[in-house]
């Protein structure tokens, strides 16, 4: 049966070069090569050309065909179902002496891998079967009419093209499978990989790109939640609605209402960060500002109360645009309400961020996203100085500990907060212990040890906490005749650093660039080992 009518996509005249430059394009003798990439869904046949016969079946079919009429011959009365992609490409012909120039297109053997996945689509029932398809052509086609990032070798790394996608089409309907089809990868390896490359999972990862574009939708083109929601695609506005506000602290509403405000501020948490996208707060709980001789932007800032008692007639007074808090804050619940009819409450998740994370998501609310980056930036910069500084000082199997005595308990820390400068960004060593912990869970809560349990988890070199209050000194001072203390081998080799516990228990940026001095000198300090 001659099929002069099939049913299928055709695209024509897409263009990929495999040239970067067109001063390459002169060094080198290049042709246009006619190209088809043929895929059957369903049904066999045989397609005739002026070349030749081709059997048809399902699967993929990689052809160059001259641009004349062929001839789709169906072998029995079940209906073919096919695909079929037609486009030009320039080819350059590999230099004898050049071995890096490509004698095809770079995009071919990508383009068979998305006929496979889409075949492969084809064959899974399922109502989102013709959205799949659909995504998957897209993907293809911009492989073909993208350059990309590539690595060393040209090519565009695996994650860094599904990143592309990801920024080119966030407006779709995109699913996991299709990620990882674009990937090359596994399902589970995609997603361990891109969680490696990028530090987030692939679909928060892309609802995080989501609402960064819905921001730009509502603060800066006006466009209401409805319309947004649409832009950025989300079907549901209720559902988009409460996305954006579980990853930016307040709703889309609160987010217009705050950013046509004058940014006066109330922190209940995060006030160094704050601070370190240039913007002081009006007022802050008393525990926040117990660092002030160490951090003088903080004098002048109202004193609205403590964790367990807030001055809500005092936060009343200052008529903030904006209240900032973690939901971990005591008594929090039961202020909630109240604070809600005083100013917008952004509630940003203490523990799913690091200080990075915290500082990022302040900037999302206050538009301060630059100061957030440049501040980042310059941190990264003094913390491979520093690592540098240190690399003298330190031997490469010496192990680091951070342990923190208040009133009479000995709190064991792992690489946040307190350890945040020492395993993090100065990269030291964390004992054998401390690390199975840290890698069950990154940010562990510190552990209550006793004192004959230290031995356990004490470093090469110990770094030591202890609050100014009496109870917590004269606990200090009974420790260290204990035997299980001088026992440590720590405290044999005069290795113990006491560090200052009114900087260090301050997870701020600006508190961090102080603990990292600080960790410097002290480790400077020893002999070179």
């Amino acid at each position: 049966m001659n099929l002069s009518e099939p049913s299928g996509w055709i695209v024509t005249n897409v263009i990929k070069s495999a040239i970067s430059s067109p001063r390459q394009l002169l060094e080198h003798s290049t042709h246009i090569s006619e190209r088809t990439l043929f895929v059957v869904l369903e049904g066999s046949g045989t397609l005739h050309a002026s070349r030749g016969t081709y059997p048809l079946e399902p699967g993929v079919k990689w052809l160059r065909l001259p641009c004349d009429t062929a001839e789709y011959v169906q072998d029995s009365m079940q209906r073919i179902q096919w695909m079929q992609i037609h486009y030009r490409s320039v080819v350059h012909s590999r230099n004898e002496n050049d071995e890096s120039s490509p004698a095809v297109p770079a995009a071919d053997e990508q383009s068979v891998a998305f006929a496979n996945a889409l075949y492969e689509q084809w064959c899974i029932p399922s109502n989102e079967d013709r959205q799949q398809q659909e995504a998957m052509l897209r993907a293809w086609l911009m492989l073909l009419l993208d350059n990309g990032k590539r690595n060393h070798k040209g090519m565009p790394t695996a994650i860094n093209r599904v990143i592309d996608y990801m920024e080119q089409t966030y407006s779709a309907n995109i699913q996991h499978r299709e990620l990882s089809t674009i990937a090359g990868m596994t399902s589970s390896h995609f997603s361990f990989a891109f969680r490696k490359r990028t530090g987030h999972r692939p679909m928060d990862y892309l609802t995080d790109l989501r609402i960064g574009r819905a921001k730009q939708f509502l603060h800066t083109d006006g466009l209401n939640v409805k319309e947004t929601a649409q832009r950025v695609g989300f079907a549901d506005e209720y559902y988009f609605s409460r996305r954006f506000k579980q990853r930016v602290g307040v709703s889309p509403a609160a987010y217009v209402q705050i950013r046509k405000s004058a940014m006066k501020t109330i922190s209940l948490t995060y006030t160094g960060q704050l601070l370190a996208v240039g913007l002081k707060p009006l007022g802050a709980l008393r525990q926040h500002l117990a660092n002030q001789t160490v951090d003088p932007l903080k004098t002048g800032i109202v004193d609205v109360g403590d964790f367990y008692h807030m001055n809500l007639a005092s936060i009343a007074s200052l008529a903030p645009d904006l209240i900032v808090t973690a939901q971990d804050v005591p008594q929090f619940e039961q202020y909630h309400k109240q604070l809600k009819r005083i100013a917008p409450v952004a509630v940003i998740p203490w523990d799913q961020y690091d200080v990075f994370g915290h500082l990022k998501h302040i900037a999302g609310i206050v538009d301060k996203e630059k100061e957030a980056e440049k501040w980042i930036s310059t941190h990264f910069e003094q913390a491979e100085q520093a690592r540098e500084a240190v690399m003298p000082y330190m031997g490469k199997e010496e192990s680091v500990s951070l342990f923190r005595i208040s009133g009479e308990t000995i709190g064991l820390w792992g690489g946040r907060e307190f350890g945040h400068v020492l395993y993090q960004t100065l990269g030291l060593k964390p004992p054998a212990a401390v690390a199975k912990l840290m890698d069950e869970q990154k940010s562990f809560n510190p552990l209550n040890l006793r004192p004959e349990e230290m031995k356990s988890f004490a470093g090469d070199l110990m770094f030591i906490s202890v609050p100014e209050d009496p109870a917590s000194l004269a606990y200090l001072e009974r420790l260290m005749t204990e035997p299980a203390w001088q026992e440590l081998q720590a405290v044999r080799n005069g290795n113990v650093c006491r560090i200052s516990d009114t900087l260090w228990k301050f997870y701020e940026p600006r508190a961090i660039t102080e603990q990292l001095k600080e960790a410097v000198n002290l480790i400077q300090s020893r002999q070179s080992s």
